[in-house]
């Protein structure tokens, strides 16, 4: 909803505003509008859009304070475009990410040269299964380790912040004294259970070592 084209933008200078007609509020919201312009007085409509346009511009100021854009480690976001292979003729060269990750970075920029003159990526296919497909050629070794280091990194908390929900459930007042092997288990177990079907046989031999044994004594 800014013109974040230029830096610093000043949020409070309409110059940089979207017009209320082009302030995006999705289908429905737009085809509602459209059916109440007969109905409603232009003022109530735009005094609607304007409100919308606050939110997107508060929203803007919420993420440039809470997310720190001018950092290297974000800025770097930026150039993991190589990842997909369809974008092999636009990026020449990646040794500002390999020298973020590895000091043989200057080896991976020329495996990664290589891997662009090679045939590997003539034809069309996922992301994951590209990789693996040069993984299994074993001609670019250092390239395949940067590329599953990327791959592992966690897009967001929420695996996590799972995990603390977990504990607070299991690990209560009443529950005090659960030890951490026992509430390790319990978390690797809901894990589990989410992942393969446990037959019913491996749930009962489960609850026969809920006994004295979890609690820390």
């Amino acid at each position: 909803m800014l013109a974040f084209k230029q830096s610093p933008v000043d949020k409070s200078n309409a110059h940089y505003w979207v017009p209320l007609r082009n302030v995006d509020l999705g289908p429905t919201v737009t085809a509602d509008l459209a059916c109440l312009e007969s109905k409603v007085e232009r003022t109530s409509i735009d005094t609607f859009r304007q409100t919308c346009r606050l939110f997107y511009i508060t929203l803007c100021d919420q993420i440039n304070e809470r997310f720190p854009f001018q950092k290297r480690e974000v800025r770097m976001l930026k150039n993991l475009g190589f990842l997909s292979p369809g974008n092999f003729s636009d990026i020449k060269s990646i040794s500002d990410v390999a020298s973020f990750f590895s000091r043989e970075y200057v080896e991976i920029d020329l495996e990664y040269k290589r891997l662009r003159r090679s045939h590997l990526h003539d034809s069309p296919s996922e992301i994951e299964q590209f990789w693996m497909k040069v993984k299994q050629s074993q001609d670019y070794p250092l390239l395949t380790e940067l590329v599953q280091t990327i791959f592992v990194l966690p897009h967001s908390s929420a695996a996590v912040e799972r995990t603390f929900s977990i504990i607070n459930l299991n690990k209560t007042r009443t529950r005090n004294r659960l030890s951490l092997t026992t509430l390790g288990g319990i978390l690797h177990s809901s894990e589990l259970g989410n992942i393969y079907e446990l037959s019913v046989d491996e749930y009962l031999k489960m609850i026969k070592r809920m006994n004295s044994d979890m609690y820390d004594i």
